[in-house]
């Protein structure tokens, strides 16, 4: 094991391994490669930070393995470590070398070795982002360009030394950009609050100056062909960017969309989507897709343009498959329910969903799930002759089963026929229906139809309906050789029972009818004569008045009262016009307050004398 060198160097604050071995060598008066040789290291692996090369230049210059290897680069597969924080190719200063000449003049002043010596590069010169000096605030000037991969790795900064002076008066006066301050902070450790931490550190470098020279420079200048201060420029951009988050990277692709609407290039052609739109961000994302260091931006981007694109179930976005619809334009309804794109604008149009008559295609876009509701109703959804057809009910009844709130109707579309009811809808109510129906039987022969039910118990249809879902009958059948409601069949007397109407006092005009033998239009014009008194009270069913004859009132009428029809059965006589001649004869006529109805009336008493 070799001893430690005689002639040795303390090592500098950011200073790299392979720089220390350069100004190690120089103190030593021999070349770098001949030194690393000689001292048992390949000065090669230095630079790529190789452990045991590291480790054999820590054991001859007496310097801590830990402070020697703390700026250096380490190699991990494509690409390179540095101070915890992950760098590729691309990061890096390959074929130019930048220094910040008042940093160079501070080494040569503080420090009692030769120049040769006494300056040293910094490691953050190196990365290609940044650009400016922090404790100078003055932007790196070019010391060289264009090497090799053998000049770079034996160039001296010593050979700047003569024109130092120069190269501060020509240097730009500048602070450091917010972008590059935040790429030190990550360098040195220190506490960074800003979406780009969930990248790696070669990713938010990319991320910010590709998003920042679109910002600044539109979809046709790439970051390569920049100059230093456009490059500077772009990178605090993209920078001032993704400082927003994920909400601020949304505002600002919603801008270059909304700038892009207004265009030539989309008057023309106005069904362009995210890849035209947004260029070559849309490209390089694409690429940075197949890459997971990029993942969390790009899925924050495929993210945002679902919500503002309509994808779906079916399209890729940087070559993933994407799994939910948010949006539908009306191009991808059409498809969807394989209709016409005017019926899909017809549609939107009466939901007022479409902003304006003229958009079709991906002119517009609309929440997806309700703008399927919509079209979904409307293609799938019944016209009402469809509906009564289908639960077989008369047109009068399925007004009523609507106005009732039995079956519900929505507007499709324009126009007299454009209501339309859900199938789902009308099966759950027939289902309801007919959850304790069984096939009709023996014994069932008294049962009737709904229809039926209502003329006989005299309550509407809508009524028996009602008691039916509410599992008030004790029995429901239906007939097999018929389908929907009118299938279904009940017992009138299980209707009446299940009502418990109150008893109304009295006859009705009907009962009234029979019973005195006369027509019932008779019967109500012997009321309105006050003849016959009657009162009117409501039916307990439908709700209507009823005339009501109480009997005593009907026993007092028929006691004063009898009509020329019933004297004549009475005395059974061939024809009740013979017996009207005879009585006319004998000076008996009919009642004069009777006189004028369809029934001839006579007192009693008149008969009697």
């Amino acid at each position: 094991m070799f001893s430690p060198l005689a002639l040795r160097l303390p090592i500098m604050p950011d200073e790299p391994p392979a720089q220390y071995a350069i100004r190690l060598a120089a103190r030593n008066f021999v070349d770098v490669r001949a030194f690393s040789l000689d001292m048992g290291f390949n000065f090669e692996r230095l630079l790529s930070g190789c452990p045991n090369a590291t480790a054999r230049l820590a054991d001859v210059s007496g310097i801590s393995l830990s402070e020697l290897a703390e700026n250096g680069l380490i190699k991990e597969g494509a690409r390179y470590l540095l101070k915890g924080q992950m760098l590729d190719i691309h990061s890096l200063r390959c074929a130019r070398i930048v220094v910040c000449p008042e940093c160079l003049r501070q080494d040569i002043e503080r420090s009692d070795l030769p120049p040769a010596t006494a300056m040293y590069r910094r490691v953050q010169w190196a990365l290609k982002s940044i650009g400016t000096c922090e404790k100078h605030n003055l932007a790196l000037v070019t010391a060289a360009e264009r090497l090799s991969q053998w000049d770079r790795q034996n160039w001296s900064v010593a050979s700047l030394e003569p024109k130092l002076h120069e190269l501060i008066d020509g240097a730009t006066r500048r602070s450091p950009s917010h972008f590059e301050a935040y790429l030190l902070d990550r360098l040195k450790g220190r506490q960074t609050n800003c979406w780009l931490d969930n990248l790696d550190f070669f990713a938010a470098e990319q991320a910010a100056q590709l998003f920042g020279t679109f910002s600044l420079f539109g979809n046709g200048s790439p970051p390569r062909d920049l100059s230093d201060a456009d490059f500077y420029a772009a990178g605090n951009a993209g920078f001032e960017i993704f400082r927003g988050g994920a909400h601020g990277l949304g505002a600002f692709l919603d801008r270059v969309q909304k700038e892009f609407s207004r265009s030539k290039t989309f008057q023309r052609d106005r069904t362009l989507g995210p890849s035209t739109i947004y260029g070559r961000l849309h490209a390089r994302l694409s690429a940075y897709s197949k890459e997971t260091a990029f993942l969390p931006l790009v899925k924050v981007v495929a993210d945002h343009i679902v919500t503002r694109f309509p994808y779906g179930p079916g399209d890729f976005l940087f070559h993933k498959p994407v799994q939910v619809r948010k949006l539908h334009s009306v191009l991808t309804l059409s498809r969807l329910f394989k209709v016409s794109n005017k019926r899909v604008v017809k549609v939107l149009t009466t939901g007022g969903m479409l902003p304006c008559p003229g958009c079709v295609d991906r002119d517009a876009v609309f929440d997806a799930a309700e703008a399927e509701d919509l079209v979904r109703n409307e293609v799938l959804g019944l016209t009402q002759a469809n509906a009564e057809r289908y639960l077989n009910v008369p047109k009068n009844l399925m007004e009523n089963l609507i106005h009732e709130g039995f079956v519900r109707r929505y507007r499709a579309s324009t126009g007299v026929q454009g209501y339309r009811f859900s199938k789902a809808e009308l099966d759950r109510f027939l289902e309801r229906m007919f959850l304790d129906a069984v096939p009709a039987g023996p014994g069932s022969e008294a049962a009737m139809s709904i229809s039926r039910a209502s003329f006989h118990c005299r309550a509407s249809a809508t009524a028996i309906i009602q008691i039916i879902l509410d599992r008030k009958l004790r029995w429901i059948g239906y007939r097999e050789d018929l389908r929907g409601l009118a299938s279904l069949i009940v017992h009138p007397q299980d209707v009446i029972d299940a009502f418990c109407l109150p008893h109304l006092d009295g006859m009705t005009v009907a009962e009234v009818s029979a019973k005195l033998h006369i027509h019932p239009m008779v019967v109500r014009e012997l009321i309105k004569r006050n003849l016959l008194k009657a009162s009117s009270k409501l039916h307990p069913v439908n709700n209507r008045p009823s005339l009501r004859i109480a009997p005593s009132e009907l026993e007092r009428f028929d006691a004063e009262y009898t009509t020329l029809f019933n004297l004549a059965r009475q005395l059974k006589l061939d024809h009740h016009l013979k017996l009207k001649a005879i009585l006319a004869d004998r000076g008996i006529h009919p009642a004069e307050e009777t006189i004028g109805l369809d029934t001839t009336f006579y007192k009693r008493l008149d008969l009697q004398s």
